[in-house]
């Protein structure tokens, strides 16, 4: 049902997969909660395309890992582990395909870095 409705929306579709704070995986190298919640993603993609709505639809399929946790006060909780379905504003998609975003000179950015230093830790 949830892909036919959304293949009725005039807007693009953000999906992104998470994951809780447990550690998954046994190596630093191997599979983690990166590709985890990647997979997690790209799974509810397939389903949804499937249920008839049309992949030209999704404006990106990202996997989040533990960086976006529903229950912070609680980061191995398993509603922490879900997919999150936006429909995006017109100006989100347009920011996200790169359009309708004025031009910033240099001199600009160099003004903005220095009013917004990276901090290190």
């Amino acid at each position: 049902e949830i892909g036919a409705a959304l293949g009725g929306v005039e807007n693009r579709i953000s999906l992104a997969g998470h994951t809780d704070a447990a550690p998954y995986g046994n190596s630093d190298r191997g599979y983690s909660n990166w590709e985890l919640s990647a997979d997690r993603a790209n799974a509810s993609r397939r389903e949804l395309v499937s249920a008839g709505m049309p992949d030209a639809k999704l404006g990106r399929v990202v996997g989040l890992a533990a960086s976006d946790l529903l229950e912070p006060d609680n980061p191995r909780a398993p509603a922490n582990r879900r997919i999150t379905i936006t429909v995006l504003t017109r100006e989100a998609e347009e920011r996200l395909m790169g359009k309708g975003i004025p031009a910033v000179t240099s001199t600009q950015l160099l003004e903005e870095k220095q009013e917004n230093p990276v901090s290190r830790r």
